[in-house]
């Protein structure tokens, strides 16, 4: 199953909005395009379907909680760390929902994994 159809089961369940699919859609051609990351693997379906699915739930006003300091800390201390917050706030401009500092947790632990997979 390919990313673009993995996103419109998710639209077709209503699960995400138009605008969450038509924003990730975005998101996927920018990863690999202006990003040159390989997200059409594993890690890449988790992250993609991870960020569509926060971004939901901070539209109906539900995000989690901050992920632990401890195990986010891998990624802060990351030399990758600059470069994935231009990432995140890249692919977060498609989108007029707000993203909690909470949610970035997540969002940014998910394109570490994603820039570690790449050596893979």
């Amino acid at each position: 199953m390919t990313m673009e159809q993995r996103l419109q089961i998710l639209a077709s369940a209503n699960l995400i909005s138009a605008e969450v699919h038509q924003g990730m859609l975005k998101v996927v051609n920018k990863l690999e395009q202006q990003w040159g990351l390989v997200i059409r693997n594993s890690q890449g379906q988790m992250a993609i379907t991870h960020m569509a699915n926060a971004l939901m739930r901070c539209a109906r006003g539900e995000p989690v909680a901050a992920m632990d300091n401890e195990l986010f800390s891998e990624v802060v201390e990351s030399e990758l760390f600059e470069r994935l917050q231009m990432i995140n706030n890249d692919l977060l401009s498609e989108f007029s929902i707000q993203i909690p500092e909470s949610e970035k947790t997540y969002l940014l632990s998910n394109l570490y994994a994603l820039h570690l997979a790449q050596a893979d």
